[in-house]
């Protein structure tokens, strides 16, 4: 499953710099929220997202959903 804010930033052609000044957060928190390493999307991330089009509920959906497919594949190392 590929992280819903990554596909975001992909599908946008947004670079990190103008993904944290679209959703007012630091380039980290965006970094973190790609990499998965945040247990939440953001609130300004979803809120950025979707003034970009998206769905931000479905957009949460798919960030916890990506994170615990990624827990589960740790599990099973």
């Amino acid at each position: 499953m590929k992280n819903p804010i990554r596909k975001i930033k992909e599908e946008k052609e947004l670079t990190l710099e103008e993904f944290a000044l679209v959703a007012d957060v630091s380039q980290s928190t965006i970094y973190k929220n790609i990499q998965g390493s945040n247990r939440t999307v953001n609130k300004n991330i979803l809120t950025a997202a979707e003034k970009l089009g998206y769905d931000p509920k479905k957009v949460k959906r798919n960030y916890d959903e990506f994170r615990n497919s990624k827990k589960e594949e740790l599990l099973q190392k």
